[in-house]
């Protein structure tokens, strides 16, 4: 059985061989966003109970640190990401 990865990885490589000029972002995942969201969940293949989660950092793209935390029998069960918002003296997010 797939993984969520490996499920998306297939559901882009079937969109772009169907629809090479598309963009999937503007043609499939920018509706699983809801407009009043930063985030919403994609399900690539509707058959499969696999689903990923999309996040919007609001700072545009970049490469973000993930730190995986792991259960006991070693699956992941839980994610952090930063989006790089604080430094040492805090919130990127202050008075000017």
């Amino acid at each position: 059985m797939p993984n969520a990865a490996t499920a998306f990885a297939d559901a882009v490589r079937k969109f772009y061989n169907a629809h090479p000029d598309g963009n999937y972002y503007n043609d499939i995942l920018s509706s699983d966003i809801p407009a009043d969201a930063s985030w919403g969940i994609h399900r690539p293949d509707p058959e499969l109970a696999l689903d990923v989660i999309l996040i919007s950092s609001g700072l545009g793209d970049g490469v973000y640190t993930a730190y995986w935390g792991l259960g006991a029998d070693g699956v992941p069960v839980e994610l952090v990401l930063d989006f790089q918002l604080f430094d040492e003296r805090g919130s990127i997010f202050r008075k000017v």
